[in-house]
Parts: structure tokens; C-alpha cells; sequence
């Protein structure tokens, strides 16, 4: 069986993240601005949080459909290089993998 842990990360400035072996993502904008994420390369916008929802708007979701990533590159861009997103993640737990 193959296990899993969960990862929750802060991210307040932009920067560059590579993952490995992830099972699940989800990239939520809790800011006031638009956040410009580059996953793989390729930009997409993540809308800023909406106060009258009461949740991020538009995060960006990878869905855990059983299959693991071997690399993954994150590159969060915020406008004044600040900003309030949240990086949830499950990583393959390759200690606890049995085949």
C-alpha cells in the first residue's frame, strides 16, 4: 500500500518551488491581488479572495486521481513581490510503500 502526507505551506513572497512525487495540489489566494502562478512553465492567474464568498474564488487544483508526479515546478509571482496563498499538498511517503 502506498501512504501519503499531507503538506500545508504558507507562501507570502514570490519564489520558485520544485516538488517531486506529489499525489494531490492545491494552490488557494487568500490575497488582495491577482496571483500569477507558472506550473510547468505556463502562467495562469489565480483570483484574489473574494471577502462577500468567503473563500479563495479560483485555486488552482491538481485532484488526486492515484497517479504521482515525478517533478513539479511552482513559480508564485505577487504583485509587489507579496501576497497571502496557501500550497496544500500530499507527497508519497516512500518509507511506508509497500508493493
Amino acid at each position: 500500500m502506498h501512504y501519503a502526507g499531507f503538506i500545508s505551506e504558507a507562501i507570502t513572497t514570490s519564489r520558485k518551488i520544485i516538488l517531486t512525487d506529489i499525489t494531490s495540489l492545491t494552490v488557494s489566494n487568500y490575497g488582495n491581488n491577482v496571483l500569477q502562478l507558472k506550473v510547468n512553465g505556463v502562467k495562469r492567474p489565480v483570483p484574489a479572495f473574494n471577502v462577500a464568498y468567503g473563500v479563495p474564488v479560483g485555486a488552482f487544483n491538481l485532484p488526486g486521481d492515484g497517479t504521482v508526479t515525478t517533478k513539479l515546478e511552482l513559480e508564485f509571482e505577487f504583485t509587489g513581490d507579496t501576497g497571502n496563498a496557501i500550497l496544500d499538498y500530499r507527497k508519497l511517503n516512500k518509507q511506508n510503500c509497500t508493493e
